[in-house]
This record gives structure tokens, sequence and C-alpha cells, in this order.
């Protein structure tokens, strides 16, 4: 409560970013590309290629940024109109999250939202 970070380095942001339409994705990276390097030493380019990644799969992982030695994956949740509103994530230690967790984590979320009527 009360931190603030780039929208990016947490799970839960980078599902958001990388839900936005592409140019405003690309606004908020580069307002935000001095303060990324303080999340790892995050680049504007680095960030461009998690959202990316993020978009090519279908929900976000990110690690070592928001916090050293964790690592989190998130799901967007949108409106009826597509544009995504807020993102749910789970984080762990790096040690916990092996890829087939990673995918096993993001299943879940989108079932329960699924569950709770909110569309990923």
């Amino acid at each position: 409560v009360g931190h603030r970070q780039p929208l990016g380095v947490g799970a839960a942001g980078l599902a958001l970013l990388a839900a936005l339409p592409a140019d405003e994705a690309e606004q908020v990276v580069m307002q935000n590309a001095q303060a990324l390097r303080a999340y790892g030493g995050m680049t504007a380019g680095q960030m461009r290629q998690l959202i990316q990644a993020t978009r090519d799969r279908g929900w976000s992982v990110v690690g070592n940024a928001a916090v050293p030695g964790v690592l989190g994956v998130g799901v967007p949740v949108c409106d009826a109109d597509g544009y995504p509103r807020l993102a749910v994530s789970v984080s762990s230690l790096i040690s916990r999250m092996q890829a087939s967790r990673q995918r096993r984590i993001a299943e879940v979320i989108r079932s329960r939202l699924a569950q709770s009527g909110s569309p990923p």
C-alpha cells in the first residue's frame, strides 16, 4: 500500500500494459523509460519485449523487476469494449515458478475470472 512503480514492472501492470492499444502502451513505455532503470536496470526495449511476449502468450510473466527474486504471473480483465480495467496476479519466489506452474496459475486465474462473470 502506498508504493508506486511504473506500469509493467509487476505482473498485473504488465498484463494491463500489454492489453492496451499499441499506441497507448508505447506512450506509457516512453513516459516511464527513465523510471524503468530502477527496476533491475530494465530498459524501454526490454519492456517492449515483455509486452510482446505477454500479447503472444495471453498472460504476463515478469521477474526480478518489481521485487528482486520474485516472479509474477498476471491476467488482464477487460470491459465489454475490450479495454483493460484491472488485472489479477500471483507472485512467488522465482525458484517456485517454473514454466509449468506459471501456465497453471494463469489458467486458474482465467478460470476464476470466468466463474465470477469477468471475462479475462
